[in-house]
């Protein structure tokens, strides 16, 4: 146990020594838990040793990896403790279903690498106050960090939060139940069937001494003979005053005899 202790303090000392020396770094770095990341990156243009660990139960493996332009690569790759990853200070929590890391890193950062490596947790990234989030990936450069503290909040599974869910499962139980509720009510309470209005016979029935449009016709002589036109009485067009006169037409007036036309004269001219 001493042995593998001394191990991995020696490999994660070269992997700080990755971050913080002047190489290229290209990979993924996922976080297990709020303790420990698997690491799989491929550093050029290192300056460290890049050789095999002998120690067999090492965590941490560095091996040469494949020539990159003409440039030799080395490929790590393992598990080891995120305090390890550059960092002076380190603290990480677990509260229910969030993760929470809390870090200063080294303050000699100005040699770390000016390459994007992608931080992968089990679930969303919910804040950081470094870096770029995509879902359950953070982005970090660490050449281009904008302070030495790092604060990341994250879920510990993949999916929405619990509290999503649950408002999510309460609103559909609540949509079914009032279904079910609706659907009882209308079950206790079917609704009457509409009937007809009631006739009133009498009201309807037809009255007898009522005339009808045939009564009211004059009747049809059987002999076929047209009926008489009736007289009709003119007299109430004559002048009033007086009876009508049953004399013979009046004699016809002389137009050659003379009109005495003093009547318009002057009572002088007279």
């Amino acid at each position: 146990m001493a042995a593998r202790r001394r191990a991995m303090a020696a490999l994660g000392a070269a992997v700080a020594g990755v971050l913080l020396s002047g190489c290229h770094v290209q990979g993924t770095v996922d976080v297990l838990s709020t303790e420990g990341a698997s690491l799989d990156l491929l550093v050029s243009d290192f300056t460290f040793e890049c050789v095999p660990s002998s120690e067999p139960l090492a965590s941490v493996r560095l091996e040469p990896g494949p020539d990159v332009l003409g440039s030799a690569t080395c490929h790590v790759s393992g598990r080891m403790p995120l305090s390890s990853l550059g960092f002076s200070d380190f603290h990480a929590s677990a509260v229910g279903e969030y993760w929470t890391f809390d870090g200063a890193l080294n303050s000699n950062r100005g040699g770390w690498p000016d390459d994007e490596i992608e931080v992968r947790f089990p679930g969303d990234v919910l804040e950081s106050n470094q870096g770029t989030i995509r879902g359950r990936s953070l982005l970090l450069n660490p050449a281009r960090l904008t302070s030495g503290q790092i604060r990341v909040v994250t879920l510990n599974r993949p999916g929405p939060a619990n509290w999503v869910v649950a408002a999510a499962a309460g609103g559909v139980a609540g949509i079914v139940l009032t279904i079910l509720l609706a659907s009882l009510i209308r079950w206790l309470n079917p609704p009457r069937p509409v009937l007809p209005a009631p006739v009133d016979a009498e009201a309807d029935a037809p009255d007898p001494q009522a005339p009808t449009r045939d009564s009211e016709r004059p009747p049809v002589d059987p002999t076929g003979t047209a009926p008489e036109r009736p007289v009709i009485d003119h007299a109430w067009f004559a002048t009033p005053g007086g009876e009508p006169s049953l004399a013979g037409p009046a004699p016809p007036v002389d137009a050659t005899a003379s009109v005495d036309h003093s009547i318009w004269a002057s009572p002088e001219d007279r």
